[in-house]
């Protein structure tokens, strides 16, 4: 075979290698994207953190409100009390909307 004709044969392979390649590295770089997208979200909550803190109010009326949902998100939830069923030492407390739970020991 021919040097051209060799030269040839392994551009085709090479060629033939990334077509197949091609759906694969379009997924990979749609996943890629999408992680961008997250961190960039990630990135204006943390940024939003501390002017959403400022106006959190932790009890609106008798219920007590979901901090992670306000710094989060910025939405008002409420907490609920949950009964742990066993010596009161400490308050139980879960979101309905995001299910953050927590305990206020008193």
């Amino acid at each position: 075979m021919s040097t051209v004709r060799e030269i040839k044969a392994v551009a085709t392979e090479l060629a033939s290698h990334l077509k197949t390649r091609y759906a694969s590295l379009q997924r990979e770089l749609a996943q890629i994207e999408a992680q961008r997208a997250a961190i960039e979200q990630q990135l204006k909550t943390a940024g939003l953190a501390a002017q959403r803190l400022h106006r959190f109010q932790p009890q609106i009326g008798e219920d007590f409100q979901c901090p992670r949902c306000w710094i989060e998100r910025e939405r008002r939830s409420i907490l609920t009390p949950v009964s742990t069923g066993r010596a009161q030492r400490e308050d139980f407390f879960r979101c309905g909307d995001c299910g953050f739970e927590f305990f206020v020991p008193f």
